[in-house]
């Protein structure tokens, strides 16, 4: 049988190649335990995804455009809710 992808995993797919093309790594592996949005963590700076857990695949531009804004230097620091976890992040949100 061919594999055929869906729509959503298409659209995951082009966001992730997005995300590699200006610098973010995406990380794809299936994770125990819930996230801060469902699929999706952010650890060391990468973006881990869960595809069985994903609810929107907006959720990965959102959660990419935090390590975006982010000064390339500082970026392994960040892990898990990074507005609630980093001082001064909140503006990131806008």
């Amino acid at each position: 049988m061919e594999n055929v992808l869906t729509e959503n995993d298409q659209i995951i797919n082009v966001f992730c190649q997005f995300l590699h093309s200006i610098g973010i790594t995406t990380i794809e592996k299936e994770f125990e335990g819930n996230s801060f949005l469902p699929g999706l963590k952010i650890e060391n700076g990468n973006l881990l995804m869960d595809r069985k857990k994903l609810l929107y695949p907006g959720d990965i531009l959102h959660e990419g455009g935090h390590i975006a804004v982010t000064v390339a230097a500082d970026r392994s620091r960040l892990n898990d809710n990074v507005i609630e976890n980093g001082p001064g992040k909140e503006g990131d949100e806008m």
